[in-house]
């Protein structure tokens, strides 16, 4: 967010799995660079795996990651996550 903004991490229990957004109000993401923004090494920052990574390790815990975006609008990144129960806490 070049020119400041609004960042928020709204959560809520999603039948059996809790799912937590960042939600910003930047430059967003184009149309074309939004369906790969998760392979690794693909980014405009001088490195770009970090959400490659995020996926990978959300892979393996039965969790996912979702990016929706509109440009000049900003960005939601959405983690989902399976709830543990009492028996597992």
């Amino acid at each position: 967010m070049p020119q400041g903004g609004h960042l928020a991490f709204p959560g809520r229990q999603a039948g059996d799995a809790v799912e937590v957004a960042v939600r910003d109000t930047g430059v967003g993401i184009s149309p074309d660079q939004l369906g790969h923004v998760l392979e690794p090494l693909n980014s405009t920052k001088a490195r770009g795996l970090g959400l490659a990574i995020a996926r990978a390790i959300l892979d393996k815990s039965n969790g996912s990651l979702r990016v929706e975006s509109e440009l000049g609008q900003g960005s939601i990144f959405t983690v989902r996550l399976p709830a543990l129960g009492n028996d597992e806490r």
